[in-house]
């Protein structure tokens, strides 16, 4: 059958999109090594071999270079090269070649030089194609299905339900920010979140509620999708920012930046207080521990983590959809309350409309604006309004700006000085340092990473196509606003619903029997918002630029 040429596209794209995705799975299997491989390409962590004596250690590029040069000289490998930023060896394969075979050759050729593959990950910045997160998701999520089996089967039997207790206490420990962080920092970021996600369904099942597994597990779910597409996108675009003379960058010059603090933390800390105090006072009140536990119960912030958590799912999406690269997904959280916008001039000379929609859409985001490193817009440009220029360093705006309470999101590109790498990973530098620390002290740093850029792997956001990538990120920052807002309204009304639900169980005023409803109301509620991040992420996906001209003073100057 002959495919019309729309169909034969969306055929072509949704069959790449299904190998990206197997990709994504077949690395994501517990037990591989710690090198990434998509298709013909792999990338290999080496270090010092133990027992090496020392002669090739992980900071000396020598012994890679050697091993990179003996590979190009082999027929079946298009290029190799060592990525001092990744830290990796990078190696793409000719076609038809056996890469697993290829794998044991280079390690061979690695180990003559003193050298041996890694399991850990390297240090500096994580790799592109990580995909723990992935692992994460995928766990917690078959946890969430075990617990609803066992619900549904427990149900069946009708066996015994346990106590309210058990739920009100993994509660309490999962939406408490700082046991969360003890867990993280004790076990590991990706230990510490299925151990509470095993907890939860475990709870659940044993009360046979299961209602509030399936909404975990929906969100799960989206998490899921968002890691494999954030691990998809780095491999479609892998060929534009892994190349031989492509300057890459890490976070060598990245400050310690501690992160603003989060609403959805400082809430969830606040109504843990509340339902504390709360389930303290059913308890004096009733003397019952399951009504107490049902009161702690009613007053959890999860509403608002959940509608927040699918809405930033739903934008890592968006963006992986756009080739955006998200190195630091944690710092999409700040999106809500970022509240300036710092775009350096390097990223708006264009000679193409794009810096005009980048500005407006700030502009529309209610951000301050700032241009830093060149001449104003021009006073005729449509979104010139509310610009405000300085010709101060970027390391200097940034760190005012944090000092005085701002939260910060940095644009910049990072321009070479015009030397062209060599087969090694380039002997090109960047060509400002102040760029480079200004842009990774940001609170949001974004980099653009188009061609005749540096890559810079230890910025939050890459952004390969340009300015594309910016202009989407800066209309997801009201639409987290409000989706912020509102779930946190949700949350609220339905803790205060369920709350006084409850209290028509001790306090029956004239007689009055209890007020009953056919579900919880938190429950309801946090299926609202869910239902809310869901819709606001699905606009943003759906927005398209509006057509503005070009602004004035930031075409690149004339050749003379």
């Amino acid at each position: 059958m002959t495919l019309t040429a729309p169909r034969y596209v969306l055929h072509q794209s949704a069959s790449l999109a299904g190998t990206l995705v197997m990709r994504v799975a077949r690395h994501a299997i517990p037990g591989t090594d710690g090198r990434w491989q998509a298709g013909q390409r792999f990338h290999l962590p080496l270090r010092a071999r133990p027992g090496s004596g020392g002669a090739a250690t992980r900071g000396s590029e020598a012994a890679v270079a050697e091993v990179a040069a003996e590979l190009r000289q082999r027929p079946d490998v298009r290029f190799a090269y060592w990525d001092s930023a990744l830290a990796r060896l990078v190696v793409h394969a000719a076609p038809g070649t056996a890469v697993d075979g290829l794998v044991d050759v280079t390690t061979e050729s690695a180990a003559k030089h003193g050298l041996a593959p890694s399991a850990e990950p390297a240090e500096g910045v994580p790799h592109p194609g990580d995909v723990r997160d992935v692992r994460m998701a995928a766990a917690a999520l078959a946890f969430d299905a075990a617990g609803i089996a066992a619900t549904m089967g427990a149900r069946a039997l009708d066996l015994p339900r346990a106590s309210h207790l058990a739920t009100a206490t993994v509660s309490l420990l999962r939406e408490d920010p700082r046991m969360r962080r003890a867990l993280r920092h004790r076990l590991g970021r990706t230990a510490a979140d299925v151990l509470l996600a095993a907890a939860h369904a475990t709870a659940h099942a044993a009360v046979q509620s299961p209602t509030p597994i399936v909404l975990d597990a929906v969100v799960r779910a989206a998490q899921l999708v968002e890691a494999v597409a954030r691990a998809a996108a780095f491999d479609a675009g892998h060929d534009e920012v892994c190349a031989p003379g492509r300057i890459g960058v890490g976070g060598e010059a990245a400050v310690s930046r501690p992160a603003p603090a989060d609403p959805v933390d400082d809430y969830a800390a606040k109504a843990n207080a509340v339902r504390l105090a709360g389930g303290a006072g059913a308890l004096l009140l009733n003397r019952n521990l399951d009504y107490a536990a049902r009161a702690v119960l009613a007053g959890s912030p999860k509403p608002l983590r959940h509608g927040s958590g699918v809405y930033l799912a739903g934008i890592g999406c968006v963006l992986a959809r756009e080739g955006v690269l998200v190195r630091a997904p944690e710092r999409l959280r700040l999106l809500p309350t970022v509240d300036t916008a710092v775009l350096h001039a390097s990223a708006l000379r264009e000679a193409d409309p794009r810096a005009a929609t980048v500005l407006d859409a700030a502009r529309r985001a209610g951000l301050r604006v700032l241009v830093v490193g060149g001449p104003a817009p021009g006073e005729a440009a449509a979104p010139a309004g509310g610009i405000t220029c300085t010709p101060e360093p970027l390391p200097d705006v940034v760190h005012d700006l944090q000092r005085n309470g701002h939260v910060v999101l940095t644009v910049a590109r990072l321009r070479t000085d015009g030397g062209q790498g060599g087969q090694d990973g380039g002997d090109g530098a960047p060509a400002d340092s102040d760029v480079l620390a200004g842009l990774l002290s940001s609170d949001i740093a974004v980099a653009l990473a188009d061609p005749g850029s540096a890559v810079v792997w230890g910025a939050d956001v890459l952004c390969p196509r340009g300015l594309a990538g910016v202009w989407r990120l800066l209309v997801a920052v009201p639409a987290a606003r409000r989706v912020q807002r509102h779930a946190k309204l949700i949350a609220e009304a339905g803790g205060t619903l369920a709350g006084l639900l409850l209290l028509t169980e001790s306090v029956r005023l004239w007689g009055i029997p209890p007020v009953r409803l056919g579900a919880n109301p938190v429950t309801l509620a946090d299926a609202a918002a869910m239902m809310l991040g869901f819709r606001s992420a699905a606009v943003v996906a759906v927005s398209s630029p509006p057509t503005l001209p070009a602004v004035p003073g930031h075409a690149p100057p004339p050749k003379t």
